[in-house]
């Protein structure tokens, strides 16, 4: 146990001193002090530090240890009437507060600017919310009016943070601070039950007793403050308007009249921040919250002080500056509290503040001075005899040595490792003392350090065997691209006999007093059709991989059945040769590579991130082929970000490993760059010798590379097209990785077929497919699909906005004041220097360089490569950089008219910034004033529900997928994906592929009669929202086996309640019809008091099987054999269960199943 320094600081906490002052504490050590003072004082710990950089990276260190951790980060204010789509900061903030006001002690984790921030005083927010409890009462109306006061957005059925949605008795509830929103079932007016539900699958996951409803922002006001508000304003304005020209004064009177318009008519407004300085006596600051038990700790106070003060006086002449220029009013100089108030509000708490060196800590003056004697220890770096030598040597020295391990399998395997050199040691949950000299804690340490004076060492995992921080993360996995959320009337449907139509709603009917609802199809003439909507599996939305839609079908014309044809006949064509292609590539024998070497699990846990799911399977599929004896020929998809270069990393090692050379081809001298880059930091502590082949080679240094290629002194090498040269000789070249097959040209790809003939093939596409797509495939082509992004990267802080010159000139400045970098994309070459032109007057600060696609390669090239080394601070150019553009200092990109491009080209542009560990920002910009068509609206809309869960990200993954499909089957498939839409060709090609391999394949278009007098359709009451029924109808129809049955049942009792009987008659047909296709049964009607099943001929009807059928089946049941053999059974109450009953039993006799008579 360290004694000396930390029985001095608990005494002193425990002592009348008010400032204690711990100096000596390293960087390293700072969470391994907080860890003892949290856990020894018995009293939570608010840290506070100087910028939110050192504060996100000490909340998430303190968070791998499993420790109960805030964090509490700063919001960049926006000073515009627009909102801010970046919920995660606020999340943060919001559980931080909740937490505080629920009492939970905890360490909190903050930043000076983040506390100086006003936010909603406690007293308000807690009389502001709410709990509700199992068996409390809820008028559904009044909480409705409660939610939209609180600042929730009603949807029909939830897909972000800060939504509700109401379906008859169920309200489901998504608070910005929660993890999975919630769902409140009633029972008249009873709260019956509450569960936590998963917001993908819309399933509950768990039952909860209680929910407490807080505000959705940390700043807040009620109906009830808006004429104080309005007045308030007002006074500032006529300020302004005295002290001001009248060009001003109009700008700032026409900003505040529209917020004085949304505050009065809306009750609401797009940016709660530009009225803060009016509510003050709703404003509160987070230390209102804080009980007077919490330790402070501040993190060397010396820097906390002067980053604030410096970032103060930029902050206050940014506001007068503001103020000037008409966009700010002269009370939101007070929008944020002084330094002197924060010090005054930590007076009333026991303060520690630790720093490396002691140092005069400015207005706080310490009553006790207590000094720790800490030091970094080294690096091993992977030499563990090194290690072992240390080891022993601080032993006999009298050291405790704690070493830190990731999990128990690597504790385990460390503890084996030091028992082979006679060194004991236990292995332990956490710190706790222990009479053992060394012992191994499961828990995370990113770099070591040792108290020397009181002779114990704490030694992190990773620098004894170079493997570095594995984030906790959580990820994302994308839905398939069909989906009818989204579906409007007017939007095309395929059915899979008539064709394509416009779907123009469903109708519910009533024929013979028996209702059912129709989906209502348009085609060509104005013909019209309605489809029941058990017939649903026939029909599917129509989705193209182009932009014009394609004309809508003739009923009883031909036209659809021969593009039907003639797409089955390409389907056929593409499928056999596939299939041809594949059983010739297995034929060939390949090199059989080794298990994984204890080096290669090395370079694996060198990575510093936790790989995602899809990640670990791709790598294991991929080591799969390569340790097999056949050619690998494998195809990697995945979206930008996703981890593809990694997977592929780990393919190379894994080649050099066993002796073979590995080439990556990638067809940009900028992306062989970056290629390089990160394989040589990758490499670095590995015996692996890589290079690269470029024009930005001299041709001595090009001479030396062949050479050494020639000779096998180089490993793994990357190059562009250059590497195809007949001039380029391996020595043992093993495997193949080629990054963006498609954006290479005809006679490039005929040379990678050829140099690839008898080695391993791994390609890469940033172009994602859809997971329909790669199951249709599979079995005849190797598809390793990366479909999750790691949750943990920091999200795109989101704008749609007019474009404005001064904001623009904001946005650019502070990016800029980060030495951070600006992609501005404007997509028009003909005037590209105009605008040029106008970016040097709005920003005269920055350099700025032009990039567009008719400028020759070379020179391209060059302009990105400058770019890229920071030679410039403004990248103007045209959409050529959505794909293949990767730096990290680029954190803002502004895209300039957003509203004439595509979803798809929009959702690229947004991922080329955002790769790193600071803040980004994306504005899509569209022109002041402009009136703008229906479809660029809708196309804005949903860019602002670009979210990972918003429909404007599964259109955009649609498009991107589409492209994908398009790519790997080829230019002549896509023409027939568009003209009978992608549903219902992968469906044809999924039939085709299972009917080349052999296996049987359900005919789905075969005619199917069931005529039974029962309502089929779902009530409004029960479902509202038309295009949710039409999602549930598509759902249903899919329905195949007794668990989809039982699982749609469970779904729609869980999402909707109890079913209603029309609805429970729509789910039991689907299964039948379903056992019905499966087992030769054509025909299911009503026959005067019988229900008949008929089947389709003689020929299919086993009277073995109906001898069996009828010892086993325990109702009443008679058999025909008049026309066709038929078997009726008595139309008597519940007559649905029975027939369910008895068409399961068919099905199951025909498997073979064995049924003894009774």
């Amino acid at each position: 146990m360290i004694e000396k320094a930390y029985d001095s600081l608990f005494k002193a906490i425990n002592e009348n001193y008010n400032l204690i002052y711990s100096y000596g504490i390293i960087e390293q050590s700072t969470g391994h002090f907080i860890y003892e003072l949290s856990n020894n004082s018995n009293r939570p710990v608010f840290v506070l530090c100087e910028n939110d950089v050192i504060a996100r990276k000490l909340f998430e260190n303190l968070q791998n240890n499993n420790l109960k951790v805030d964090y509490f980060p700063d919001i960049e204010l926006n000073y515009q009437n627009i909102e801010d789509l970046d919920y995660t900061n606020k999340a943060f903030r919001l559980k931080t507060i909740i937490n505080l006001v629920n009492g939970e002690k905890k360490i909190i984790v903050s930043s000076i600017s983040a506390v100086t921030r006003k936010v909603y005083s406690k007293e308000n927010f807690i009389k502001n919310s709410f709990e509700i409890t199992i068996n409390s009462e809820v008028d559904i109306n009044e909480l409705s009016k409660r939610l939209i006061k609180l600042g929730y957005k009603r949807r029909n059925i939830i897909q972000s943070k800060g939504e509700f949605a109401i379906r008859g008795d169920i309200i489901d509830i998504f608070q910005i601070s929660d993890e999975y929103p919630t769902r409140l079932e009633l029972f008249d007016v009873d709260v019956d039950s509450i569960r936590k539900f998963n917001v993908n699958t819309q399933m509950s996951i768990k039952d909860i007793e209680n929910f407490t409803i807080y505000p959705i922002q940390e700043n807040y006001f009620d109906i009830d403050d808006i004429d104080k508000i309005i007045k308030e304003i007002d006074k500032d304005l006529q300020k302004t308007n005295k002290n001001f020209d009248i060009e001003i004064s109009q700008k700032v009177n026409a900003k505040f009249e529209k917020i004085k318009e949304q505050l009065e008519y809306q009750h609401d407004i797009d940016n709660i921040d530009l009225i803060i300085p009016y509510m003050n006596d709703k404003s509160g600051d987070l230390f209102d919250y804080i009980s007077d038990n919490y330790l402070i700790l501040l993190n060397d106070y010396t820097y906390i002080n002067n980053n604030f003060r410096k970032s103060e006086k930029f902050r206050i002449e940014d506001i007068q500056s503001r103020i000037e220029r008409g966009e700010l009013l002269y009370k939101h100089q007070n929008i944020f509290y002084t330094l002197s108030y924060i010090e005054n509000k930590l007076k009333n708490y026991k303060i520690i503040n630790i720093s490396g060196l002691l140092k005069n800590i400015g207005n706080l003056q310490p009553d006790k001075i207590i000094e720790f004697k800490v030091r970094q220890n080294q690096s091993y770096h992977g030499h563990f005899d090194d290690f072992i030598h240390d080891l022993k040597f601080s032993l006999s020295n009298g050291y405790t040595i704690k070493i830190f391990t990731p999990n128990i399998d690597d504790a385990n395997s460390l503890k084996i490792k030091l028992s082979e050199f006679d060194l004991n040691s236990d292995i332990i949950e956490n710190i706790k003392i222990s009479n053992k000299k060394i012992k191994i804690i499961i828990g995370y340490l990113e770099s070591g350090f040792d108290y020397f004076e009181e002779k114990e060492k704490f030694i992190a995992y990773s620098q004894i065997f170079r493997k570095v921080k594995k984030q906790k993360s959580k990820t994302v996995k994308n839905k398939d691209i069909i989906n009818y959320s989204d579906l409007v009337h007017g939007d095309l449907l395929v059915h899979d006999n008539y064709g394509i139509g416009k779907f123009v709603g469903i109708k519910n009917i009533e024929i013979n007093n028996i209702r059912s609802d129709y989906i209502e199809l348009h085609f060509k003439d104005d013909a019209k059709l309605f489809i029941p909507t058990t017939d649903m599996s026939m029909v599917s939305k129509f989705v193209g991989n182009g932009d014009k839609k394609p004309a809508l079908s003739k009923l009883g014309g031909t036209d659809w059945k021969k593009a039907k044809n003639k797409a089955k006949k390409a389907i056929e064509a593409i499928a056999e040769d596939l299939v041809k292609l594949y059983a010739k590539r297995a034929e060939i024998k390949g090199f059989e590579y080794s298990k994984d070497t204890p080096w290669q699990r090395e370079f694996e846990d060198s990575f510093p991130y936790q790989e995602t799911d899809a990640q670990l399977r791709s790598i294991s599929e991929i080591k799969e082929d390569m340790e097999s004896d056949k050619v690998m020929d494998r195809l990697l998809c995945g979206d930008v970000g996703y981890g593809k270069t990694e997977v592929a990393l780990r393919a190379a090692f894994k080649a050099v490993m066993d002796g073979k050379q590995v080439v990556m081809l990638a067809p940009t001298t900028i992306l062989v760059n970056q290629h390089f880059h990160t394989m040589k930091s990758r490499f670095e502590d590995f015996p692996v010798n890589i290079d690269y082949l470029s024009r930005f080679k001299t041709p001595a240094q090009k001479k030396k590379v062949l050479e050494d290629l020639r000779k096998g002194n180089i490993d793994f090498i990357v190059g562009t097209h250059a590497i195809l040269s007949d001039n380029v000789e391996f020595k043992n070249l093993g495997l193949l990785i080629v990054d963006e097959e498609q954006r290479f040209g005809v006679k490039h790809k005929e040379k990678i077929k050829k140099i690839s003939e008898n080695i391993d093939v791994l390609t890469l596409s940033a172009t994602p497919i859809p997971r329909t797509l790669q199951m249709s495939l599979s079995g005849i082509r190797d598809l390793s699909l990366l479909d999750e992004y790691p949750a943990n990267r920091l999200p795109v802080n989101t704008y749609v906005i007019e474009y404005d010159e001064e904001y623009i000139r904001e946005a650019i400045l502070r990016e800029m004041a980060r030495n951070g970098q600006v992609y501005f994309v404007y997509n028009e070459v003909k005037t590209i220097h105009k605008m040029y032109e106008k970016l040097k007057e709005i920003v005269p600060e920055a350099s700025i360089v032009i990039s567009h696609g008719q400028m020759s390669t070379r020179e391209l090239e060059n302009i990105l490569d400058d770019f890229t080394n920071n030679k410039y601070d403004i990248l103007l150019t045209t959409t050529i950089i959505e794909t293949g553009m990767d730096i990290h200092n680029v954190n803002t990109i502004i895209i300039y008219n957003a509203d004439k491009m595509g979803l798809s080209q929009l959702y690229q542009l947004k991922g080329r910034v955002g790769r790193s560990d600071r803040n980004s920002f994306a504005y899509f910009t569209y022109k002041q004033g402009k009136i703008m068509t229906e479809i660029a609206e809708k196309r804005l809309k949903a860019i602002k529900d670009f979210s990972e869960l918003g429909c404007g990200y599964k259109v955009a993954m649609r498009d991107l997928e589409l492209r994908g499909a398009g790519n790997l089957l080829g230019e002549s498939q896509s023409g027939h994906i568009e003209s009978v839409g992608y549903d219902l060709y992968v469906r044809m090609l999924k039939e085709t592929i299972d009917e080349i391999k052999g296996i049987e394949v359900k005919n789905i278009d075969r005619q199917i009669k069931i005529d039974l007098n029962i309502d089929v359709y779902i009530p409004s009451e029960y479902i509202k929202d038309e295009n949710e029924k039409i999602n549930i109808y598509k759902k249903i129809s899919f329905i195949e086996t007794s668990q989809d049955h039982y699982n749609i049942i469970d779904e729609l009792t869980d999402r909707f309640g109890d079913i209603p009987q029309p609805v429970q008659n729509i789910v039991d047909i689907s299964y039948i019809r379903s056992l019905m296709l499966s087992n030769n049964i054509d025909e299911l009607i009503e026959v005067d008091s019988e229900v008949m099943m008929r089947y389709t001929e003689l020929d299919v009807f086993d009277f073995e099987k109906l001898k069996i059928l009828s010892q086993a089946y325990k109702g009443t049941m008679r058999f025909s054999l008049i026309n066709s053999p038929s078997i009726y059974i008595p139309k008597e109450k519940g007559y649905m269960i029975k027939l369910i009953e008895l068409f399961e039993l068919i099905n199951n006799i025909n498997k073979g199943e064995n049924y003894e008579k009774n």
